[in-house]
């Protein structure tokens, strides 16, 4: 508890002290000494009363112990009446909150768990059978689930699926444009919704997409899609083809040699630069070129330049290095598996040897 003013002072006067009848305490210097009286630190709790009250009498004589006892039973009355008001208006302010359903008090939010809702499943037969099928789901409960993944596109790539964190970075940064609202994994499969139809139309027609050099395989998703790998027959993948002679840097020279390659879909800014103007980088020449699975990757070609007096050619062999080589398979012809992992392969069974005392021993 705090002291009160009365409790700072001493209780006895010492008469010694006092050297005329209007009370004023004479020091040594014969001047009047200032009071005694100290007003404590913390005032909170003492009223404004009673603050007047003390300094005036100490601005003038030294006041009695009555009058300190008063002020102090004064400071202590307004400080009970005070804390009174108080409790009063807090419990007022917490029935107007209780009866208000729209309010809530700070210790009903912080104690109120938040709802969880759950979905509970039970036993349910279709009324609707189909030949083949063990049971039909309800048109109504598909297209509210169909409902969710509007403007989406399900994409996967050839072979090994690239992580996730990579393939999130890469639509961020590219397809923000496009209005890209999210992405998540399923499996090898990654889906994407966007904004609008405006913005997938767009991802679609500005395709291919290649992240790490890797084309990413995309479709529109519908309620019957099956994420499952289609048979890949072809995949876009950028190609060098080294010492090109410079005379074949143009759009024919180009579009003919690529087309001994595979099917031609774009050149790289320099190799552009270079057909305009042939002067710029000739190292070689770079082209994003759809390859087929049906025929083996092309190593080198041939290719046939003529002589200026037209009555001959010479011959430029150019070297070709693909930036991504696509898992291949010789015995399917698809882009998805090599040779040595192909489903269609037989399966050898183990040896089993059967030793003397009857246990198996399994040799490969």
């Amino acid at each position: 508890m705090e002291k009160n003013v009365a409790d700072s002072l001493p209780r006895k006067i010492n008469p010694s002290l006092v050297k005329n009848v209007d009370g004023k305490i004479i020091g040594k210097d014969g001047k009047p000494l200032k009071s005694a009286l100290r007003v404590p630190k913390s005032t909170s709790n003492v009223s404004n009363e009673s603050l007047a009250v003390a300094n005036k009498s100490s601005s003038s004589e030294y006041p009695s112990l009555s009058s300190i006892k008063e002020a102090g039973k004064g400071a202590a009355n307004d400080v009970l009446k005070e804390s009174r008001e108080k409790e009063v208006s807090s419990q007022e302010s917490s029935k107007q909150v209780s009866s208000d359903p729209n309010k809530m008090s700070f210790a009903n939010i912080v104690l109120e768990q938040p709802v969880k809702k759950m979905v509970c499943i039970k036993e349910m037969k279709s009324n609707e059978s189909v030949v083949g099928a063990a049971v039909a789901l309800p048109f109504e409960a598909v297209e509210a689930v169909n409902a969710r993944f509007v403007n989406t596109l399900v994409g996967y790539f050839i072979g090994d699926r690239l992580a996730y964190p990579l393939v999130e970075s890469y639509v961020k940064n590219s397809w923000a444009k496009y209005g890209l609202k999210r992405i998540q994994m399923h499996g090898e499969f990654f889906l994407f919704q966007f904004n609008s139809r405006d913005g997938l139309n767009n991802v679609l027609e500005n395709g291919p997409w290649l992240i790490r050099r890797v084309p990413l395989i995309l479709s529109e998703w519908s309620p019957n899609t099956i994420l499952k790998k289609d048979e890949i027959k072809a995949a876009p993948v950028w190609v060098k083809m080294h010492h090109v002679p410079i005379v074949a840097y143009s759009e024919v020279g180009l579009s003919l040699i690529t087309s001994q390659i595979g099917k031609p879909l774009m050149l790289d800014t320099y190799t552009s630069n270079m057909c305009l103007h042939s002067w710029g980088r000739s190292s070689y020449a770079r082209a994003l070129i759809e390859i087929s699975a049906l025929t083996e990757l092309k190593e080198s070609l041939v290719v046939a330049i003529p002589l200026a007096n037209k009555e001959g050619h010479s011959l430029a062999t150019i070297d070709i290095e693909y930036e991504w080589t696509p898992p291949r398979c010789d015995t399917c012809k698809i882009f998805d598996h090599v040779n040595e992992k192909c489903p269609k392969l037989p399966k050898v069974m183990p040896k089993q040897v059967v030793d003397e005392e009857g246990f198996k021993e399994c040799h490969e």
